[in-house]
């Protein structure tokens, strides 16, 4: 039977999907989030199906309180066996205005936080001689190199590498996959589609919905946007038995926006 699943940007929309998918199939969760009120309400969601729920509100950034969360997420569910990678930091910035605080924090949250999560994640699986899983979130900023995208974009490639170093390193015991969302209408959209609408004359007065239904039209073949349940079914899958043979891949659910 799947055991239960650590979920890290739990308090999110893409990372409450993610934990409300994993309830749905009968695992227990560990839900990870900085923000404690979002947190609470994404266990309220998930614990109305009858499966264990912890909520930790870390920084993971602070990576010794994101080790002690993992540590403490595994003495609350003895059969935990799986880590998604959520949390995520993002945003349009133009690349002669990038500061260094904004990059540093960038790669803080979405390189160093995923390393070292999966660094914890991986010794308390091997401390009970278990197997386990690991999906982080990439996205489609890794592979178009787009220009109001350089912090973000270049921190989630780093986290393509991650992933196929990790899957290396901790294979046969823990695989590693990736998933790469396409265009979702979350709240870190929602925030760049009003960031254009300030910074490009041409869209100024534009309502954000409009921006982000332009955007998707332009770039997704499929021609309708991702949802968090599509992204939730690819994590369900690369958790799963089914994708047993399955390590250091990346996943595009995207409407196919990035072909080879």
């Amino acid at each position: 039977m799947a055991g239960a699943v650590l979920v890290t940007g739990a308090g999110g929309g893409l990372g409450r999907g993610v934990a409300e998918r994993m309830s749905a199939d009968g695992r227990g969760v560990a839900l990870l989030d900085i923000d404690e009120e979002r947190l609470a309400e994404t266990a309220v969601a998930v614990g109305s199906r009858g499966v264990p729920v912890t909520t930790h509100v870390v920084d993971i950034c602070d990576v010794g309180a994101l080790q002690a969360a993992v540590a403490a997420a595994f003495a609350a569910h003895d059969d935990l066996d799986g880590l998604v990678n959520v949390a995520g930091l993002g945003g349009f910035r133009q690349f002669d205005a990038l500061d260094v605080d904004t990059w540093d924090k960038t790669y803080a949250v979405n390189v160093r936080g995923v390393f070292f999560g999966i660094q914890a994640f991986a010794a308390e699986l091997a401390a009970r001689g278990r197997e386990g899983s690991v999906v982080n979130f990439s996205s489609i900023a890794a592979r178009n190199g787009h220009e109001l995208l350089t912090a973000y974009g270049s921190s989630k490639a780093a986290v393509l590498a991650l992933t196929q170093s990790s899957a290396r390193a901790l294979a046969p015991s823990v695989r590693v996959n990736a998933v790469l969302p396409g265009l979702i209408w979350t709240d870190m959209w929602r925030q760049s589609a009003g960031w254009l609408a300030e910074h490009d004359p041409a869209l100024a007065g534009v309502a954000s919905e409009q921006i982000f239904g332009a955007m998707v039209d332009q770039l997704i073949p499929m021609k309708r946007p991702q949802t968090v349940e599509d992204v939730a079914g690819a994590v369900a899958y690369l958790l799963s038995a089914d994708a047993g043979n399955v390590t250091g891949q990346s996943l595009h659910v995207d409407g196919g926006a990035v072909l080879p």
